[in-house]
């Protein structure tokens, strides 16, 4: 499962609907979404996609119902339900604060905008076209790793990843995202200018990381990269590109921790 990696295909899914002209990113999110509450008025699709619109993340604004979720299974509606009459942390677009709910409203436009279930345009507009045949949303048919909290547990999580939805709810393989970095940043399934949009630093986070949509920018050894990770029970992954020399680093764990700490040594190998 790859938890917050899945934000790259959900931004890339509206960037491709903005490339369809079935959208823009600077359409207010109200124009598709159904019952919306007059604070979310001011926000657009960029606000989601940069983590700038306000809305507070339903995982923190209200742990014990979300965290329910993630045993009990879950409809974007039911998410939704959770955060919808919370006020805005701030002005959107004034400040900067990581949100899965901006994910999940994402995944609901893509839906009203494609004209068909989230999970069926990312698979048949993203993953197919980018050869990533073991690759999809929810559960696969056969082959899935069991998450574990640590290694010493003999038990798996349980987890319903229809809790995370569009902002986390994808499961995939190395090979895989591989293949999808390489169709990506070689214009395969979005033109330049729309990876551009991908890329560019609509503001910074706490830690001093670029945000973009769907994904973090920074330099390391003097190298660029652009990428994100995920973790969430029994879970954990990383997905980066350096962009100078093209080189994707992908690591992937049954494991809710360590490979952070792995991805530094990996980078330390590689570029310095």
């Amino acid at each position: 499962r790859l938890a917050s990696v899945s934000k790259q295909f959900t931004a890339a899914a509206i960037l491709l609907l903005e490339q369809e002209g079935k959208l823009k990113v600077e359409d207010a999110i109200c124009t598709y979404l159904d019952n919306c509450p007059a604070a979310w008025q001011p926000v657009t699709i960029h606000h989601l996609l940069s983590h700038t619109s306000g809305i507070p993340n339903y995982f923190d604004a209200t742990p014990g119902k979300a965290y329910q979720l993630t045993r009990t299974g879950a409809t974007p509606d039911q998410i939704v339900a959770l955060f919808r009459d919370l006020p805005l942390a701030f002005t959107p677009g004034a400040s900067y604060e990581w949100s899965n709910s901006n994910f999940v409203l994402a995944g609901l436009i893509i839906e009203r905008a494609a004209g068909q279930p989230y999970a069926d345009f990312v698979k048949q507009s993203l993953l197919d076209p980018s050869g990533m045949l073991h690759s999809g949303y929810g559960d696969p048919s056969e082959a899935m790793a069991l998450g574990y909290a640590s290694s010493w547990e003999k038990e798996p999580m349980p987890f319903a990843v229809s809790a995370l939805y569009a902002a986390g709810g994808l499961y995939s393989t190395a090979e895989d995202l591989f293949q999808w970095h390489e169709a990506l940043f070689r214009y395969q399934l979005l033109d330049e200018s729309q990876v551009q949009k991908m890329l560019t630093a609509y503001t910074t986070n706490e830690v001093g990381n670029h945000l973009g949509y769907g994904f973090l920018m920074n330099k390391i050894a003097g190298q660029t990269w652009a990428g994100n990770g995920g973790m969430f029970d029994g879970y954990a992954a990383r997905l980066v590109r350096y962009l100078d020399n093209q080189i994707t680093v992908v690591l992937l764990s049954n494991q809710d921790g360590e490979i952070f700490t792995i991805a530094e040594e990996i980078d330390k190998l590689f570029l310095q």
